[in-house]
């Protein structure tokens, strides 16, 4: 899942080739983690003055997911000793 915040609509053109968009700026889809990789690094070289978030499973930590930001968002995620929490 990418979320995005004041992107450029060129950034989300270019994520649709992967992700479908169910709500504007939400993307999900289940890409390989080279493939997420790669649209992690295109999504946060280009956003800009916005924001990107990425979630993806992970069953190897607390919360059964991992994250990734970019950019300068509204609402932030911060890491609490390995837990999630949005300031």
């Amino acid at each position: 899942m990418i979320i995005l915040e004041k992107a450029p609509a060129s950034l989300k053109g270019e994520l649709s080739r992967w992700l479908i968009e169910p709500k504007a700026g939400v993307f999900v889809g289940n890409p390989s983690s080279r493939v997420r990789d790669e649209i992690w690094a295109r999504a946060a070289g280009r956003i800009g003055e916005g924001s990107v978030v990425q979630i993806w499973s992970d069953h190897t930590s607390p919360q059964d997911y991992r994250y990734r930001c970019a950019g300068r968002p509204e609402r932030g995620l911060i890491d609490l000793e390995g837990i999630a929490l949005v300031r």
